[in-house]
């Protein structure tokens, strides 16, 4: 886990709700005027997703005045493999409530307390074939486990509170990522089924411009009811200490991701969020920040790119921008997709140095060229599925990991200041190649492969330049 918790913290991307289907702004930014986000477990770090557990869930929610809404649909499956009777249940919650103390927009001391009431409808409403959907589009093995018998609404009141606290310039920390800013919050619902669950976090937020960036910690309690015998395998997996990372532009989108280190439960979103009152931050350090999501061949094979131009770089660049990169890959090894029932999941952390090239066209076309040469660290795993697996699931596989990469972007301006958010928007195609080492091998008797090997892959990106 030594390695575990620090390529979490860099990964900056795809947590989670600590209460579902609550109208929990998504950020730490002020509640937005609509938000829409997509969690998967796939999101997470793949070298410890074993079990679906809550496989999917999205969620919308919003504010209109005072009032603040929310609705959240989930997955939740356990197949068995801690040795527990293989089950699945679909959970929709949805809430209404309403901001009897709302300060979220004041310059210094940022307060927010939200009191509501909601409901719970929970059995068999349709997950198992959108659940089968999703992964025959993807390339993966469909999924069937009996429903709980179990099904029925439940009636809450819920809460929700936080107080963010952003200090005066002269008390700022010094660094190059804008200002910063202590948040605290929690919230909980108690429910007619008698079902309770609370939870409470900080977070310590970096201000950028028009972004932010967080790191934080929050604690989750549920008592010994649940809706289902299903709910209860998944709220015990989500109960105890979460390391939440996040990155967001509002209006926007957001990369937020979550680890539970006690029982290695991962979870990603990713979210797009729209706030016509969302204000810059006039105070941030002025750098430039490109920030771009990879999607690989393969199911769920994603990727986190962040870019940005230190002082002391930009002084001694060798291109016309020379910028440090921060990349993070994760997902399903392709090459391994031929072994029986069994897949290699990947975790890939690599920092480096990325020449890049502007070419002068159209006027309001952006059109970049850049690669990169970086080093890191990379985990792989084989990962049992069901039927009968030609190897067995082993453990974290560690390898030092060299990478390159060339790629395109392209972005197009559609004011003629280029300050709005469209106007950051990047598109992107590129190839990426790794060279891990040493090599890991699998054995099942005289059955011998290996794996953690060099590969080669292209890539879509879809990302945003924006000022911190």
């Amino acid at each position: 886990m030594n390695l575990l918790v620090p390529m979490l913290l860099a990964l900056a991307a795809p947590g989670t709700a600590a209460v579902y289907g609550l109208p929990e702004p998504p950020t730490p930014a002020p509640t937005p005027q609509l938000w829409f986000n997509f969690s998967d477990d796939f999101l997470g770090m793949a070298v410890l997703n074993t079990d679906d557990y809550r496989t999917v869930n999205i969620t919308i929610g919003g504010r209109w005045d005072g009032w603040r809404f929310a609705a959240d649909a989930s997955m939740l499956t356990n197949r068995g493999r801690d040795g527990t009777t293989p089950s699945r249940t679909d959970e929709l919650t949805y809430s209404l409530g309403y901001a009897v103390l709302d300060r979220e927009r004041e310059e210094t001391w940022k307060a927010l307390l939200t009191l509501g009431i909601g409901g719970r409808t929970y059995g068999d409403l349709g997950g198992e074939s959108v659940q089968n959907h999703i992964h025959e589009t993807f390339g993966y093995k469909t999924v069937y486990l009996p429903y709980d018998s179990e099904e029925g609404t439940d009636g809450f009141a819920f809460f929700h509170t936080r107080m963010t606290g952003v200090p005066a310039w002269e008390y700022q920390f010094s660094g190059p990522f804008g200002k910063w800013a202590a948040q605290i919050e929690g919230g909980g619902l108690v429910s007619t089924g008698e079902e309770i669950q609370l939870y409470g976090g900080a977070n310590l937020v970096s201000l950028g411009t028009d972004s932010m960036a967080w790191i934080g910690a929050r604690y989750q309690w549920h008592n010994d009811t649940y809706l289902t015998r299903t709910s209860q395998i998944v709220g015990e997996k989500e109960t105890g200490w979460w390391l939440v990372v996040g990155l967001s532009r509002t209006p926007g989108v957001l990369v937020t991701a979550s680890l539970n280190p006690d029982r290695e439960t991962v979870a990603g979103t990713l979210g797009l969020t729209f706030d016509t009152a969302a204000k810059p931050n006039h105070e941030g350090a002025g750098y430039r920040v490109d920030n771009s999501l990879k999607f690989f061949p393969g199911g769920g094979n994603t990727g986190l790119d962040i870019r940005w131009q230190p002082g002391w770089l930009a002084e001694m660049s060798l291109s016309p921008r020379d910028v440090l990169v921060l990349c993070y890959d994760f997902g399903a090894v392709t090459a391994y997709e031929d072994w029986q029932d069994c897949y290699v999941g990947f975790d890939q952390l690599v920092m480096g140095w990325a020449p890049t090239w502007e070419i002068k066209t159209l006027k309001r076309l952006h059109w970049s060229i850049a690669g990169y040469l970086a080093g890191g660290v990379r985990l792989e795993r084989i990962h049992e599925e069901d039927g009968t697996p030609r190897f067995v699931e082993d453990d974290v596989q560690v390898a030092a990991v060299a990478q390159g990469e060339l790629a395109m972007r392209f972005g197009w301006r559609f004011s003629d200041k280029g300050d709005t958010w469209l106007d950051q928007l990047r598109l992107g195609v590129g190839v990426d190649g790794w060279l891990p080492w040493p090599s890991a091998t699998a054995r099942n008797g005289a059955d011998v492969d290996e794996y953690m090997e060099p590969g080669v892959s292209a890539h879509l990106s879809f990302g945003l330049t924006v000022d911190w």
